[in-house]
């Protein structure tokens, strides 16, 4: 892709990157899981890159509804275990009790694997309440 980025570090611009670059970036920072690299038409990189982002932030300012339908829409394997919480708590708070616990179980699962073990206990505790 020649499609042009500027990546940021604390707010200064330290390299344009091409988009497909800007992936692998975001994968190695364990930002994006590989499994979103499926390009062209609604699936392309910079579409689900966007997607992800908007679930995100609607995850940030507590915007359930909106994290809840932006995250159902993503394709599950690509979400990393933090995407996973939130949605676990999207699902929570809109009383979708059952798939707030299968994204909280998988989320747990996504953290012991990698070793991440504090937000495994924590998601783990909430699985318990």
């Amino acid at each position: 892709m020649t499609t042009q980025v500027t990546a940021l570090a604390r707010g200064v611009t330290v390299a344009r990157l091409t988009l497909d670059q800007l992936v692998l970036v975001r994968i190695q920072a364990g930002q994006q899981s590989p499994e979103t690299l499926e390009l062209g038409g609604r699936g392309g990189v910079a579409e689900r890159i966007a997607d992800i982002d908007r679930a995100r932030a609607a995850i940030g300012r507590e915007a359930w509804a909106d994290a809840y339908e932006e995250l159902r829409a993503l394709d599950p394997a690509g979400l990393t275990p933090r995407d996973l919480d939130g949605f676990a708590d999207a699902a929570w708070w809109l009383s979708r009790t059952d798939e707030s616990i299968a994204a909280g179980q998988k989320a747990y699962a996504g953290y012991a694997a990698a070793g991440e073990d504090r937000p495994a206990a924590f998601a783990a505790g909430l699985l318990g309440i």
